[in-house]
């Protein structure tokens, strides 16, 4: 993919047709110019695939950033990827929703694991909106990976879950954090990030599920006059 704006019912996909539920999906920006070149891939249908990956392997100058952007429900029955370039510290990939679903059956990692002085940033989440995130794998931050908070984050897995922040990019938030929501999963909050997990609104921990926070990790209260812990 190159700079642009493109739409997943009419893109030309490799397959010569739109991802079925057992094709595995890459949207991968390479933009052989110098300079600020951004994309935009529009979901704009509601979709079911098996792994999906966003990549940007930019390696020239200037800001190169991919943004692609869930207008309608996305099923991923595998795992969710999103990284950039190692050499380019200007590259950026992004996954949001707008006031949709995004529903992850295995892992979800944001992210590389490069320095953000070598390696560009990627992210996952919006800044607002009805949004719902229904994460069912273990989740990992990498140190060049973030979050935004809008919407409610359902940790769902049928087991253990880890969510492992390494981030140094930025502050891991979010703004309802639900641990299970059809399964009663047991949360473990881990990595190595210095920060601590942040709750802007409600934290809820569902009946026969488990929140463990050890004791050299923190889930704090954004502010302490919102939100209510159940």
């Amino acid at each position: 993919t190159s700079a642009g704006t493109y739409n997943w019912s009419s893109v030309t996909w490799s397959l010569g047709h739109v991802p079925t539920p057992c094709e595995n999906v890459v949207i991968n920006y390479n933009e052989p110019t110098n300079g600020a070149d951004y994309v935009t891939f529009n979901i704009n249908q509601a979709i079911n695939v098996k792994n999906f990956t966003i990549s940007n392997t930019t390696g020239n100058n200037g800001l190169k950033s991919i943004d692609v952007v869930a207008a309608f429900p996305v099923v991923i029955n595998g795992d969710l990827t999103i990284s950039t370039q190692c050499n380019n510290q200007n590259s950026e990939a992004f996954l949001g929703a707008d006031n949709t679903s995004i529903k992850v059956t295995g892992n979800t990692v944001i992210g590389g694991t490069g320095p953000s002085t070598v390696e560009g940033l990627a992210s996952f989440g919006s800044y607002t909106g009805t949004n719902s995130y229904d994460l069912m794998g273990n989740v990992t931050f990498n140190p060049t990976g973030y979050n935004y908070s809008g919407g409610v984050w359902n940790f769902d897995a049928t087991g253990t879950q880890t969510i492992a922040d390494y981030s140094g990019i930025d502050l891991i938030r979010f703004e309802d954090f639900n641990v299970g929501k059809v399964n009663t999963p047991t949360v473990i909050i881990g990595g190595g990030a210095t920060a601590p997990l942040y709750v802007l609104n409600n934290l809820t921990v569902n009946s026969g599920s488990t929140l463990s926070i050890p004791n050299t990790f923190n889930l704090n209260q954004y502010n302490v006059s919102n939100g209510i812990l159940t």
